[in-house]
C-alpha cells in the first residue's frame, strides 16, 4: 500500500530485491507490529489511528528526518510554505495523515476482511513480535547509512521520539466510543466511500494548492488540515457507532475511498511518463472488486457466519 499502490514507485522498482528490503519491507513490520498490539490491547479503530500515527512520525521524524529538513526533495513549494521552527508542517501532517490510514489501516482492514475467521487472533509469536520490531529499528541505521544524513535539531529529534511515545500510550489506553445514539441509520457502502475518497482528496489537495496560492496563512492551512480529519473522524464514528457497528463491505468501500485518490494517479502518471503504475492502479481496482465478491458470498451463505464490527 505505502509504496506500490501510492505510485511512490513503479512495479519494477517495487520487486528490485534490494528496494523491497529496504523501503518496502518496513511498511509490513509496522503495519504486523500494530495489528498484533491493536488485538492484544482490544480491537479499536482509534487504537489503529494512533499506532498509525506512531508509525508515520518514527519513518518520517526519525527515519529520514523530512518533517525537519527544509532541503527534502519532495517538498517543492512545501519548503518556503510551509517550513516554520524547523519543521515542515504541512508535509508532516499529509505524511503522517498517508500513513495512518494508507501505510497501515488500509492493508490491515484488507488483510482481515480476507482472513475474517482470524481477523481476532494474534498472528505473530512473542518472537515473531520481536523480530518484527528488530527489523522496524534497522531502518533507521540502515537509512543513515545509505542516505549520509544528519540527525537534524536534538531537540526536535527527542520532541518527536517522545510523541511517539505519547502515542503509543494512547494507544494502549484508548476506549471504544460509545455513541449510543438510536437515531443513527446504517449508510449505505457509497456513503463510506465518498467519505473517504473527499477525505484524501481534500487533504492532498488542500497541502499542494495553498503554496502556490500563497495563501491562506500556515496556521489557517494547519487548521483547516485538522479540521478535515477531525470531520472525517466524527462521521465515521458517527456513522460505525466507535466502529462497533460497521460491516466489512463499509470497511472496503471507506479504505477504497481513500485508495482512489492514489489510484487515479497511478493512471495519470504514466500519461505523464510510462513507468508502469497503471498496471498497478488496474490490479488495485481488480483486487477491491473481487475482495468486494468474497463479502458478498459471505453474506449469501446461510451456513457461514462471521464476526464483523471493530
Amino acid at each position: 500500500m505505502g509504496e506500490l499502490v501510492s505510485a511512490h514507485q513503479s512495479p519494477a522498482e517495487f520487486i528490485n530485491p534490494l528496494n523491497f528490503l529496504i523501503l518496502s519491507l518496513p511498511y509490513g513490520f509496522g503495519a504486523l507490529i500494530a495489528r498484533e498490539l491493536n488485538v492484544k490491547w482490544g480491537r479499536n479503530i482509534l487504537r489503529l489511528l494512533f499506532l498509525g500515527a506512531a508509525f508515520g512520525l518514527y519513518e518520517e521524524g526519525i527515519v529520514v528526518y523530512s518533517l525537519f529538513d527544509p532541503k527534502w526533495n519532495e517538498l517543492g513549494a512545501l519548503s518556503y510554505y510551509g517550513f516554520y521552527g524547523g519543521i515542515n508542517w504541512t508535509w508532516g501532517m499529509m505524511t503522517v495523515h498517508f500513513h495512518i490510514i494508507i501505510s497501515i489501516i488500509a492493508g490491515i482492514v484488507i488483510t482481515e476482511i480476507v482472513y475474517y475467521n482470524k481477523r481476532s487472533e494474534r498472528w505473530l509469536t512473542n518472537r515473531g513480535m520481536a523480530g518484527c520490531f528488530t527489523g522496524l529499528m534497522m531502518w533507521t541505521p540502515v537509512m543513515i547509512v545509505i542516505t549520509g544524513r544528519k540527525i537534524p535539531t536534538i531537540t526536535l529529534y527527542i520532541l518527536c521520539i517522545a510523541i511517539i511515545v505519547m502515542l503509543l500510550i494512547a494507544a494502549k489506553d484508548v476506549k471504544i466510543i460509545d455513541i449510543k445514539n438510536k437515531t443513527i441509520r446504517a449508510k449505505k457502502p457509497y456513503a463510506y466511500f465518498i467519505l473517504g475518497a473527499l477525505n484524501m482528496t481534500l487533504f492532498f489537495v488542500t497541502v499542494f494548492i495553498t503554496p502556490e496560492l500563497k495563501f491562506p496563512p500556515l496556521i489557517i492551512t494547519v487548521l483547516i488540515l485538522l479540521g478535515i480529519d477531525i470531520g472525517t473522524l466524527f462521521l465515521l464514528l458517527r456513522w460505525s457507532d466507535g466502529g462497533k457497528r460497521w460491516e466489512d463491505r463499509q470497511k472496503l468501500a471507506f479504505v477504497s475511498g481513500e485508495l482512489s485518490f492514489f489510484i487515479f494517479f497511478c493512471f495519470a502518471k504514466d500519461f505523464e511518463q510510462w513507468k508502469g503504475t497503471s498496471i498497478t492502479g488496474a490490479a488495485a481496482i481488480l483486487l477491491l472488486i473481487y475482495i468486494s465478491r468474497i463479502i458478498g458470498k459471505r453474506e449469501n451463505s446461510p451456513d457461514l457466519q462471521y464476526r464483523q464490527g471493530g
